[in-house]
C-alpha cells in the first residue's frame, strides 16, 4: 500500500467484529512499530498483547471508575462523564486485541519514541485491512500500580500508548481536517514576526516556535541560523544555490531583529564573509537553554 494512501486513509475505528487477529499479523504490526524513528536509537519500547476479553472488560470498568474519580473540569468533562457512566460503554469497544506500548524505563524522549511506534503500528494495521484506535481513556489507570498489576507490567515500565486493533464492523467516515495554524510568534526581543506568503525560508518560524518551548529540533537548526550576513530580501540569482537547505528555488532571505532565516549554503560551508553562528542575543538564549553550545 502506498504510504500516502495509508496516511490519508487511516481513521480511529470504534466498531469491531469478534474475529480474532492471528499471531503472524500481530507480529507484522509490531515489526512495523519497532522501525519507527526514535531518539539516539534508544528503542525503549515494549509491547504487551492482550486478547483476554474478560480481562479487558475488567480493565475497562476500572479505568472508567478511575477517570471519573480523577477527571478535572474542562470543556469536554461533561461529555466524558456521560460516556463513562453509560453501562453499555466499554472503552476498548470490544476489539479483539489490545497492544500496550510502554517504555522500559523513564527517559527524556520515551513518549515521543513510543508515540512514533504507535503511529507506525496503526498505519501497518490499516495496510492489513484492520482498524485501530489509541485509547486515551485507559492511560490514567495503566499508569497506576493497579493498572500495571492487572496487565503484569513491571513497575519500572512507563505505559504510553494503548492501541486496540481488530477487523472493522463499520468503516469510519472521513473527518474534515482543520487548516494548519501558521501564525505569528514572538522573537527573543519580544518583536512580533510573521511568516510571509511569498516563497520565503519557511522553516525559520517553525524553529523559532520550537525555541520558545525548548524543542530538541533547534539543536539541528541552530547552526544554520545566520548573523544577518545575507542581505534581507535578496532573491536567489540565476545558478546560485538556495540560501536555505529546506527552501524551494527562489527563496528569499530575511532578518527580523536578532533572528535570521536559515542562512545561505556559503555560511554552512564556512566561506569567508558569512557567520556560522547566530547573532549574539540569540546565541546567548540558546546557550542559556542548553540547546546550542558551539
Amino acid at each position: 500500500m502506498d504510504i500516502k494512501e495509508a496516511t490519508f486513509g487511516r481513521r480511529s475505528a470504534r466498531e469491531y467484529t469478534a474475529q480474532a487477529i492471528d499471531e503472524q499479523t500481530i507480529r507484522r504490526l509490531i515489526d512495523a512499530a519497532v522501525h519507527a524513528p526514535n531518539a539516539v536509537n534508544g528503542q525503549p519500547w515494549t509491547f504487551a498483547v492482550v486478547r483476554n476479553q474478560s480481562l479487558l472488560d475488567q480493565i475497562s470498568r476500572d479505568a472508567e471508575s478511575h477517570m471519573l474519580a480523577t477527571m478535572l473540569t474542562g470543556p469536554q468533562a461533561d461529555h466524558f462523564r456521560l460516556r463513562l457512566t453509560d453501562p453499555e460503554f466499554q472503552i476498548f469497544y470490544h476489539a479483539p486485541v489490545l497492544i500496550l506500548i510502554s517504555a522500559v524505563a523513564k527517559g527524556p524522549w520515551i513518549v515521543e519514541d513510543c508515540a512514533s511506534a504507535a503511529e507506525n503500528l496503526m498505519l501497518a494495521a490499516y495496510a492489513e485491512g484492520l482498524g485501530s484506535c489509541w485509547i486515551c481513556f485507559a492511560q490514567s489507570l495503566l499508569h497506576s500500580p493497579i493498572g500495571k498489576k492487572a496487565l503484569g507490567v513491571p513497575e519500572a515500565w512507563v505505559p504510553v500508548a494503548p492501541i486496540i486493533v481488530g477487523h472493522l464492523a463499520a468503516r469510519p467516515a472521513p473527518v474534515p481536517r482543520k487548516e494548519p495554524v501558521m501564525g505569528s510568534f514572538t522573537a527573543p526581543t519580544g518583536e512580533r514576526v510573521r511568516p510571509s506568503t511569498s516563497q520565503t525560508c519557511a522553516p525559520w518560524w517553525i524553529a523559532q516556535r520550537a525555541l520558545s518551548v525548548g524543542c530538541a529540533a533547534v539543536r539541528q537548526c541552530a547552526r544554520h541560523w545566520g548573523g544577518g550576513s545575507v542581505p534581507p530580501g535578496r532573491t536567489r540569482a540565476s545558478g546560485e544555490r538556495p540560501k536555505c537547505a529546506f527552501a524551494p528555488p527562489g527563496c528569499i532571505s530575511q532578518s527580523v531583529g536578532p533572528v535570521s532565516h536559515f542562512t545561505c549554503s556559503a555560511a554552512r560551508s564556512g566561506q569567508a564573509g558569512h557567520e556560522r553562528r547566530p547573532r549574539e542575543p540569540l546565541l546567548q538564549l540558546l546557550r542559556k537553554r542548553g540547546i546550542y553550545n558551539a
